[in-house]
């Protein structure tokens, strides 16, 4: 298993002359969609000029400037379809040449499929998310085992739509997050026989013990109260068996969760569904996407995907699930 310390050698010999090459694709693509973006809008004035030629000038027939907006709006999809071609060029070439290697050097038994993702029924068994999802995509799917613990991680997004009316009776669609970010699940070696789980506890925290009587009509299932003081500031647990929800959240197991709370700053959420446990790091972004208006020839963005990625190691340490303390019944 790669440190950080053998990342960074990794990065400036392997990695770093890659990524400059890769840089000069970005800058094309770039330069082309700066430059298709006059192009359309002198074609759309253009368009617009025909009609108040003759009255602005009489010589110039209104043919003319039509003709001339014709030509600059197809040498601006010219352009941007050249632009196209280059950031798609870009995109899988940074998957395939950078992120591709990153995953190899964690540990090289691992599988990482760029265009495959969490499946949908996998993200639904996992409860963390009941709401209806309008929109789904799931993609940079890592696949592997860690020790005895086999998991799946990939980049999720869900999005739900938003329909209202303005006052005039106009319909308005808007998009809204349900859940972005990296979404992943393991083996617990225990087959339970409810569901548990814990959420951030936002309720309480900002509204105190109105927060607290919402947790008891707002949850899934029972409000499952525990001993842990600095877990219940932080968590609400809720689960269809009180006892298995202890059993499972012992004081390693909340003082796990609340390590890698620490280790995120992030919202995360965590189920026991049958055997596996699942966990959503609500991120609110793209993670393995190159960006295009920057370089990526930086090592702390490599060093983000470098540690996006050993967030797998992070979760199976510590929640300790290579240790075996259960067997499946």
């Amino acid at each position: 298993m790669a440190t950080l310390e053998d990342f960074d050698n990794l990065f400036e010999t392997t990695l770093k002359p890659r990524l400059v090459d890769l840089d000069a694709l970005r800058k094309k693509a770039l330069s082309r969609i700066l430059f298709s973006i006059p192009l359309f809008v002198l074609a759309v004035i253009g368009f617009g000029t025909p009609a108040f030629a003759p009255a602005l000038n009489p010589a110039i027939h209104p043919a003319i400037p039509l003709a001339a907006a014709v030509l600059l709006l197809v040498a601006g999809i010219v352009v941007a379809a050249g632009a196209s071609k280059h950031l798609k060029a870009y995109n899988a070439r940074y998957k395939e040449e950078f992120v591709r290697e990153i995953v190899t050097a964690i540990n090289p038994e691992w599988t990482y499929e760029s265009s495959n993702g969490i499946r949908k029924d996998e993200y639904r068994t996992s409860g963390l998310f009941p709401e209806h999802f309008d929109r789904y995509c799931s993609d940079d799917l890592v696949t592997g085992i860690i020790d005895k613990t086999d998991f799946r991680c990939a980049e999720v997004h869900s999005e739900k739509k938003i329909v209202t009316h303005d006052k005039n009776g106009r319909r308005q669609e808007r998009w809204e997050d349900i859940f972005h970010g990296l979404f992943f699940h393991a083996d617990f070696n225990k087959h339970f026989k409810g569901t548990t789980y814990v959420e951030p506890d936002f309720a309480e925290r900002f509204l105190g013990g109105f927060g607290t009587a919402l947790q008891r009509i707002g949850g899934k299932g029972e409000l499952v109260k525990l001993e842990d003081i600095a877990f219940e500031k932080r968590f609400v647990v809720y689960s269809s068996d009180q006892i298995e929800a202890r059993y499972i959240l012992t004081p390693a197991i909340m003082e796990a969760i609340l390590a890698i709370a620490d280790a995120f700053q992030k919202p995360i959420r965590i189920s026991f569904v049958q055997s596996r446990v699942y966990v959503a790091v609500d991120f609110r972004k793209k993670l393995f996407e190159p960006r295009l208006a920057t370089t990526c020839v930086k090592l702390e963005n490599a060093r983000t995907v470098f540690k996006l990625f050993k967030t797998n190691e992070v979760i199976v340490r510590e929640l300790n699930l290579n240790t075996r303390i259960w067997t499946k019944e």
